[in-house]
């Protein structure tokens, strides 16, 4: 499967979303019913010859309606303790473990996906990332986390950092 696929399908999911008026939140039976049918469209016109078949239809809905109802390829990352910090560039997203590697998310992205991810953390708070205010800082995830993001023009695409609050016990000797 090529991202161009993820994103037709994800395209249209979230089209059906906005025409039917769904929360994807609250509506989360009806949003797994919008991707299992457009998932199935887009099976049959590939049959038909417009595409590829997709190999695994069940890991593609299991993504696009995580990246939908919940954070995306972020979910697994915000849930785990050792990751402090999460970078997004367009497109990529890297992250840095506990060890303090810098590592890159196994799952592919696209920077209008990660945009949207940016969007839905800010949703909670009373800050808006746009062009009249093409950077932004905020904190999110209930408090737990500071996020910084920028758009064109202030950066040549979605440039964003997502910054954990850690409590560590640090000791004189530690210092």
């Amino acid at each position: 499967m090529t991202i161009d696929a993820y994103d037709a399908i994800r395209h249209d999911v979230l089209g059906r979303i906005e025409r039917r008026r769904l929360r994807p939140e609250g509506d989360l039976d009806e949003v797994k019913l919008e991707v299992e049918q457009a998932i199935e469209g887009y099976q049959q016109r590939a049959r038909l010859g417009d595409g590829l078949p997709l190999v695994s239809p069940s890991t593609i809905a299991d993504r696009i309606l995580r990246s939908i109802t919940d954070l995306g390829p972020l979910t697994d990352l915000v849930a785990r303790r050792d990751v402090e910090e999460i970078f997004i560039e367009g497109g990529r997203v890297s992250y840095l473990d506990g060890t303090g590697r810098l590592r890159g998310l196994t799952v592919p992205t696209t920077e209008d996906e990660n945009r949207q991810l940016v969007e839905r953390l800010l949703g909670a708070t009373e800050r808006q990332l746009n062009t009249k205010h093409p950077m932004v800082q905020a904190r999110v995830l209930d408090g737990t986390a500071r996020l910084t993001a920028a758009i064109p023009p202030v950066g040549d695409c979605l440039s964003a950092t997502l910054r954990r609050y850690v409590v560590r016990n640090v000791t004189l000797d530690d210092l």
